[in-house]
């Protein structure tokens, strides 16, 4: 074991073992844990470990453990580098002022990022994700246009949406806000969800 955790990368937080301590006390089916470890050129790769106790002492504490480890660097690698990309897409939002929505038709429900929420002077505001409760931050007159060109989106079966309106800052006051997405919809037409910016 002290051989194989020499090789394990020290902010994996593997413990000293290497065993899954819900595994030896009877909680866990088996071991499974994903770390890093150092290949012979120094280098490092992620890995998947999945094993189980074969052989207990007579204080029923494991021994022997049998198992199998695979290679999942490039997974890991790939969800990094998704991971970025979202963290860029985030910070670029923020200096443009701009948030991501998706509304999920069925539900009736409208989910919104950080920056969105910051938009709209909400970002200490509990929402319950109602598209009725998003209206209520809209400009009396500009419910029910928006909430018709939405409707005439969803009911012509367009993908492309996009409308402009104002809110009711609570901290600024009025402001104007261009909303552009896009809708997807199943084989026989009905509206799925739409997702896009303000």
């Amino acid at each position: 074991i002290g051989q194989f955790m020499a090789m394990v990368h020290p902010d994996d937080g593997l413990d000293e073992s290497g065993i899954d301590q819900d595994h030896i006390e009877g909680n866990a089916a088996a071991h499974e844990a994903e770390f890093r470890l150092r290949r012979k050129d120094g280098t490092w790769v992620w890995t998947w470990n999945v094993g189980r106790a074969i052989e207990w002492d007579e204080d029923g504490n494991a021994t022997k453990v049998a198992g199998i480890t695979f290679d999942i660097d490039e997974r890991k690698r790939a969800e990094q580098a998704v991971q970025e990309a979202r963290e860029n897409l985030e910070l670029a939002l923020r200096s443009a002022n701009m948030g991501t929505w998706k509304y999920l038709v069925a539900e009736n429900l409208l989910e919104a990022d950080d920056s969105t929420k910051n938009l709209y002077g909400l970002a200490d505001v509990e929402l319950d994700g109602s598209i009725e409760q998003w209206f209520t931050y809209l400009h009396p007159d500009d419910v029910g246009p928006v909430g018709q060109a939405m409707q005439e989106t969803m009911g012509s079966a367009t993908k492309d949406y996009q409308v402009d309106f104002r809110i009711n800052n609570p901290r600024e006051g009025l402001r104007h806000i261009r909303s552009v997405g896009e809708f997807t919809y199943a084989v026989d037409k009905t509206p799925i969800e739409g997702a896009g910016l303000v």
